[in-house]
């Protein structure tokens, strides 16, 4: 874990902390995207996993501080590398902290970004008893979310994504999709768009691919502003019809920025310095 404290923000410091964002597994992976902004990517994710994966005491004491810092109002998202390496266990133990230390008339909200690869009956049996927010990364359909979302052999890690939000949909949990927007899809925005509707996917983010080498050259797989710019406005036409029933993270921002409301984003925020991030860090 992070060495850092939670003390509430004073006149003229930083906003008080609204959330967690937190790597149980700090950025250890059982997959390796083309993509992947980690540079230790290529590490055997269970070799390395031991020395990164949150204890338990760190679980604990995470959990009593930030809720008795956030009252009454308390977020907690994980993120990775890949957060459910960390374990089922983990995340049980992670609710009954919070059910041991949450005051009455707390409010207790949990989010996690996953590949899904690990999902199962079980992992949604515990989505939707607490009423977790689950986020599945997909790029597309599978000829695009293939080309970079590979496993660690290679192979394309498409059909056992669906096999989670098959799982999801079953288990009836509440999750949306994360699509990174790269060379494989950003020429065809509207298939996407068509393709995730099928899925009955109501709820999407679209996050912008740009990596750059050591010289500053754009990778491979960077898009250009140009492109995705014409991402958005053809999404954004595809959109329109479906406006009362999908959600699209970025529309909803730019909708909330209009009627002079904070958006939901931290980037079209003055600063990104409303919630910290917890890892832990190699030993």
């Amino acid at each position: 874990m992070s060495a850092f404290p939670i003390v509430a923000s004073t006149p003229g410091s930083a906003p008080r902390i609204q959330s967690l964002l937190i790597k149980p597994a700090s950025a250890v992976c059982n997959i390796d995207c083309s993509y992947c902004f980690y540079l230790d990517r290529d590490a055997d994710p269970y070799k390395a996993l031991p020395g990164r994966r949150m204890t338990q005491e760190t679980l604990e004491r995470l959990v009593d501080t930030y809720l008795f810092y956030s009252y009454p109002r308390s977020a907690f998202a994980f993120q990775g590398g890949e957060p459910t390496l960390a374990g089922l266990p983990f995340f049980e133990k992670l609710m009954e902290y919070q059910q041991q230390y949450g005051r009455n008339g707390q409010e207790v909200s949990n989010s996690i970004q996953t590949n899904g690869l690990l999902l199962d009956d079980a992992w949604c049996a515990l989505f939707k008893s607490y009423k977790w927010l689950v986020g599945i990364s997909m790029d597309g359909p599978e000829e695009m979310h293939d080309l970079y979302r590979v496993s660690r052999q290679g192979k394309g890690t498409w059909r056992a994504v669906m096999r989670a939000i098959e799982c999801l949909q079953k288990n009836r949990v509440e999750f949306n999709v994360l699509c990174v927007v790269s060379r494989a899809n950003v020429a065809k925005p509207k298939e996407i768009y068509a393709y995730f509707r099928k899925l009955g996917v109501e709820h999407i983010q679209y996050i912008p691919l740009s990596e750059f080498d050591g010289l500053g050259q754009p990778m491979p797989f960077t898009i250009a502003p140009e492109e995705y710019g014409r991402f958005l406005c053809e999404t954004f036409d595809a959109w329109w019809p479906d406006r009362r029933r999908v959600h699209i993270r970025y529309f909803e921002n730019i909708a909330e920025a209009l009627a002079g409301q904070r958006p939901g984003t931290c980037t079209m925020h003055e600063t990104c310095d409303s919630y910290a991030v917890v890892w832990r860090l190699a030993i």
